[in-house]
């Protein structure tokens, strides 16, 4: 209640809204750009962007291939019910946007649609 009284909480919502916002938007043009076709999840606020990716390998495989090359993402699927999978064909990831710095989130994604490219149908 002291924080919100003395304005601390809303002081902070504007820190982190001023240092999100650039890296949210940087995010978004850079996938939208590099991605192409991809179904993106573009979110008004938070950390992540999703994206689902064309391939014909399985999540397993793509993280595997990822790993191999030194690209760290998350499995998506673990953010799906299974009655609402991805659409079929793609599968789902979540990037980080928010502790990137927009050079560094462009680099993670083509390094990703390089891989994709690999994998795809």
């Amino acid at each position: 209640a002291r924080c919100l009284a003395a304005d601390v909480v809303q002081s902070n919502l504007v820190r982190i809204r001023n240092l999100l916002r650039p890296r949210h938007d940087a995010a978004v043009s850079a996938s939208r750009r590099l991605f192409g076709d991809a179904l993106l999840a573009v979110p008004n606020g938070g950390y992540f962007l999703g994206v689902h990716l064309r391939v014909r390998v399985d999540e397993a495989a793509l993280l595997a291939a990822a790993q191999a090359e030194g690209i760290v993402i998350a499995s998506g699927s673990a953010f799906y019910p299974p009655s609402a999978a991805p659409p079929a064909g793609t599968l789902f990831f979540r990037l980080p946007f928010h502790a990137l710095d927009p050079l560094e989130f462009a680099t993670g994604v083509e390094r990703l649609v390089k891989l994709a490219e690999q994998c795809r149908p």
